[in-house]
């Protein structure tokens, strides 16, 4: 991301590496601004067992993390999980 992007939200003590971009995600707000800039980048495996473990423990967005998986489960679709994610911030 090049720069610094201010966030108010909890920082992780152990970040997420986005392997697509080689990206290290601190926060529920940095995860937010990649999905918003580079949606058309994500693929259908995004949300992998490690980001939603990432959200949950590193983050503090159980529920969140929860709601995510039964997503998943029931294959709502890449585009509603999205969607659910960018109301974190």
């Amino acid at each position: 991301m090049s720069g610094y992007i201010l966030c108010s939200g909890a920082l992780a003590e152990h970040p997420f590496l986005l392997r697509e971009m080689n990206l290290m995600i601190y926060s529920a707000e940095e995860l937010c601004y990649y999905i918003y800039h580079d949606y058309p980048l994500i693929e259908d495996d995004f949300f992998s067992d490690e980001l939603l473990s990432f959200l949950e423990d590193e983050l503090g967005h159980s529920y969140e993390a929860k709601v995510l998986r039964d997503m998943k489960e029931e294959n709502q679709g890449l585009v509603l999980m999205l969607m659910s994610v960018l109301r974190l911030s």
